[in-house]
């Protein structure tokens, strides 16, 4: 064997042994590689205002950065047209929201856009709300958590990862079940006479754990009906700020 050939076959080795590691490694995940941000409408059927907020939460929908949902509040019942689409649930996450003060904003109303639990943005002003997206994204850098999810014969699976380097100490598990779209004729109130189409309805939302920054995984009944979906929410204790979101589908 010549000099040449043997400085050929150690080159070689290092390479090969480099494609073996690779092959073995797992992969990560879109999710992990770049986690995702999440924008909430609070939105009602009764509400003049709402359609264009709607509208604009489908646009959104179409990046594959955002996770957004669309939670219908039933407050604005009162005037005509009870909402078939709210939930007490949505109405108190808003109401959890107000009291948290995101960005300052102390207020509920329709409709209102909360992004990454951060900021609250005018709902049918679409550069305000791609700001907030920006900024809380900055903002969020350091402090987001690895999240995962996945369907495991009648169960679904979350799985939350350890610490970032400035998460917080504590955070809650929040699961949502999500239907794709709804559209609804309203026959009364400031609406009458409009059908709306709705995208990402939330159609339940439970608490399914508690994570203290260390990694954990969770398991809740899957209950999905038709082409229902699920998106799993990481969200501080201290400040109600999202460093994590899953769609799980």
């Amino acid at each position: 064997m010549n000099s040449l050939t043997r400085a050929a076959k150690l080159f070689r080795a290092p390479a090969m042994m480099a494609a073996a590691l690779a092959l073995t490694m797992p992969q990560l995940s879109a999710i992990e590689r770049k986690q995702k941000s999440l924008i909430e409408l609070f939105t009602s059927q009764g509400c003049p205002a709402c359609p264009a907020a709607d509208a604009l939460l489908h646009k959104f929908s179409k990046r594959d950065d955002v996770i957004v949902l669309s939670l219908s509040v039933h407050y604005w019942d009162y005037i005509g047209w009870k909402d078939t689409l709210a939930t007490p649930g949505n109405t108190q996450r808003q109401k959890d929201y107000a009291r948290r003060k995101p960005g300052g904003e102390g207020r509920i109303y329709t409709p209102q856009m909360v992004v990454n639990g951060a900021a609250c943005a005018p709902a049918i002003v679409k550069d305000k709300i791609e700001a907030e997206l920006a900024r809380t994204n900055v903002l969020l850098k350091d402090r987001r958590v690895t999240i995962n999810g996945r369907h495991d014969g009648p169960a679904l699976i979350v799985q939350v990862g350890g610490r970032a380097e400035n998460s917080p100490a504590s955070a809650t598990v929040w699961l949502a079940r999500v239907s794709p779209s709804a559209e609804v004729a309203i026959h009364k109130g400031e609406n009458s006479g409009k059908k709306i189409s709705y995208v990402n309805v939330v159609r339940a939302l439970k608490r399914i754990g508690k994570w203290d920054g260390k990694p954990i995984e969770y398991e809740a009944p899957f209950e999905a009906a038709n082409s229902d979906f699920y998106v799993a929410i990481l969200q501080s204790d201290i400040d109600g700020v999202v460093i994590g979101a899953v769609d799980i589908h």
